[in-house]
């Protein structure tokens, strides 16, 4: 419920995300972590309050908050808040103990009157709802409740497969095939997967992703010479069939034999969306 704890002097709400399926992960791989809020239109409001962000942290035998951001807000605007808190994200994967998450609070002073919902400017969508008054009876309090996409969110970026933090893969064992993890380099000639970097807006033209900048599809180049080494029959069937009929068939060429998703970040109408592109990155490459 819509209730502002006191917290040395601020009236305060607290969010907390489980990161665990970033374990694994090293604190430079998150190259982006944003917390997202989303501003309310409080019309009933009309004056600028003071709201800050802090990160928890423990000391000794106490929480307390270490200042992440502060803002000024117009209580009549509505819309997402995106803070940087690329650095928290990092400290926590370089200690996961310490993630006490987030206190989000507004300071208060002698002013605040003892509800203090009625001193608020600002609202932000929450999953336990908000309060405003009741058009009928100030004293009345109602409760609002906002859809999922304006609810509290840690969006965060990773070098990478991003993908695979948000939608972990399964664990069904793949048969492995000739040369499908071998990565080209200067002594390399026969088939294998090769680093290309895309950026987005530079190379495709592609303005509507915002997160991440660019992503590494990869390609597959080298020659076939030596299909006889992988243990599937129906190539080794393919390649006598080849040499026996030279004519008959087409050569075997080094091409992608799997792929993995990738994840975007990017903004329909101010609120920003996740999506899942498939089969974008090559992950591994072989003769076929």
């Amino acid at each position: 419920m819509k209730v502002y704890f006191l917290s040395r002097g601020r009236y305060a709400r607290f969010y907390w995300f489980n990161i665990s399926r970033l374990e694994g992960r090293a604190p430079s791989d998150v190259t982006d972590a944003n917390f997202r809020l989303y501003q309310i239109n409080n019309t009933r409001m009309t004056m600028e309050q003071v709201i800050s962000v802090y990160k928890l942290v423990k000391m000794k035998n106490d929480i307390i908050p270490k200042h992440v951001f502060t803002k000024s807000f117009d209580p009549q605007h509505e819309g997402p808040i995106a803070i940087d808190v690329t650095k928290v994200v990092q400290d926590w994967l370089e200690d996961p103990d310490s993630n006490y998450g987030f206190e989000v609070s507004v300071e208060c002073g002698e002013f605040m009157s003892a509800q203090p919902w009625n001193s608020l400017e600002i609202e932000f969508g929450d999953p336990r709802g908000s309060y405003t008054e009741s058009a009928n009876r100030g004293d009345i309090m109602r409760r609002n409740y906002q859809t999922p996409d304006k609810h509290p969110k840690l969006i965060v970026m990773t070098s990478g497969n991003y993908s695979k933090l948000l939608s972990p893969e399964g664990h069904s064992r793949r048969k492995r095939s000739y040369n499908n993890n071998r990565r080209c380099d200067d002594t390399v000639t026969t088939c294998c997967k090769r680093s290309l970097y895309v950026n987005f807006q530079r190379d495709l033209d592609w303005k509507w992703i915002r997160q991440p900048k660019g992503f590494f599809p990869n390609l597959c180049a080298g020659n076939c010479l030596y299909i006889r080494a992988d243990n599937s029959m129906y190539h080794q069937l393919i390649r006598y069939h080849r040499d026996t009929n030279p004519n008959a068939s087409p050569s075997p060429c080094c091409s992608p034999l799997s792929f993995k998703p990738l994840t975007v970040l990017f903004y329909e109408k101010s609120i920003p969306k996740i999506m899942t592109l498939q089969n974008l990155v090559v992950d591994a490459c072989g003769c076929r």
